[in-house]
């Protein structure tokens, strides 16, 4: 990839946030201006629309740009992604990555939303001159890829978790989104059920029509068809301003969302599961935690936060630790430094 290129795209992308009094962070793994592919020009593309999407949809504190990618058996995978570190979320713009959709299907690639994050996922083709046996110290191929996911997939009715291992690239973030999944089907429920009150407004409709579509894209990307093809269904009577098919709908889609909150709660940790508190273990992870929000590091926090969130915490730290995962997610390095370091005393 063409590294003149990523940076010219990057300062495009600087001015434009400076305008609107943004700060952006770039994560970019510098093993990309080393793999070869056939052809970048689409991939510019796609980069820049993301990235000016992203920009000017939010108006925040921060954006944070991700690249990176893998080898794999057909070529290479390529991910970009942005992350946003005030409490808002993306599901609130997708029709704003409308274009953006229909650029990365036309690539052959995904794009996937989370709360504060939204990524893309796109298939390359290397040079045929191209060794990636060379730039391993840039990325792994595919089967180290699965070798390093140390979370093993459970089988699950209604979910093909091979299909969201094909999105995801990982076991671990496969798990990881499952579980999220998990945790916002309440609030989903609850929205869609003020909103069949009100679905004669034009306004509530469109509001459901955001929604269910995010719904659509969620559950595909999780193997759940049968829930995917279901909010698809929802979306149509939205898009064709069909009040009452859209009434009729919701009580299905709120009877499935509990059927698949049932299913996934076979594999949701429990506290019995988690790891005994071990006091020295704890302190260093809130130490790295410091280094990592100091640092503005989101791996670090990110790793961190899983190991807090596995350990099984006393009683007096709940709270203040809940805060912090809290923060993490965010992406709130200043919130996540003060909160630790209080805690560090």
């Amino acid at each position: 990839m063409d590294k003149n290129k990523i940076l010219h795209l990057m300062d495009k992308a600087t001015r434009q946030a400076d305008e609107k009094k943004i700060t952006l962070e770039f994560a970019v793994d510098d093993g990309l201006q080393y793999v070869s592919i056939i052809d970048d020009i689409n991939l510019q593309e796609l980069v820049d629309e993301i990235l000016t999407c992203t920009i000017s949809l939010f108006s925040c504190d921060m954006l944070i740009f991700e690249a990176s990618g893998r080898f794999t058996r057909e070529g290479f995978e390529f991910y970009a992604g942005a992350r946003v570190r005030d409490n808002v979320s993306f599901f609130d713009y997708l029709e704003g990555y409308s274009k953006l959709e229909g650029m990365v299907e036309s690539a052959g690639g995904h794009i996937n939303y989370r709360r504060n994050r939204i990524f893309m996922i796109i298939p390359l083709k290397l040079s045929e001159n191209y060794d990636p046996d060379d730039n391993l110290g840039h990325f792994l191929p595919e089967e180290e890829n699965v070798a390093v996911s140390k979370v093993k997939l459970p089988q699950l009715d209604e979910f093909d978790l091979q299909t969201a291992l094909s999105y995801l690239g990982e076991n671990n973030l496969v798990m990881e989104t499952l579980l999220e999944f998990y945790y916002s089907i309440d609030k989903e429920i609850s929205l869609y059920q003020r909103w069949l009150e009100d679905i004669d407004n034009p306004d509530t409709l469109a509001q459901f029509r955001i929604r269910v579509h995010a719904l659509k894209s969620t559950s595909k990307m999780l193997g759940a068809n049968m829930l995917s093809g279901l909010a698809r269904k929802g979306e149509l009577t939205a898009i064709s301003q069909d009040a009452p098919g859209a009434r009729a709908v919701i009580p299905i889609i709120i009877d499935e969302l509990i059927h698949h909150k049932k299913i996934i709660s076979a594999v949701v940790p429990d506290e019995s599961s988690k790891c005994a508190y071990n006091e020295s273990e704890f302190w260093q992870i809130i130490d790295e935690i410091v280094q990592g929000a100091d640092a503005m590091d989101l791996d670090v926090l990110d790793a961190n936060k899983g190991k807090l969130v596995a350990m099984s915490i006393p009683g007096e730290l709940e709270v203040a630790v809940e805060k912090i995962v809290s923060a993490i997610e965010d992406i709130d390095f200043n919130k996540v430094l003060q909160l630790a370091k209080e805690m560090r005393g």
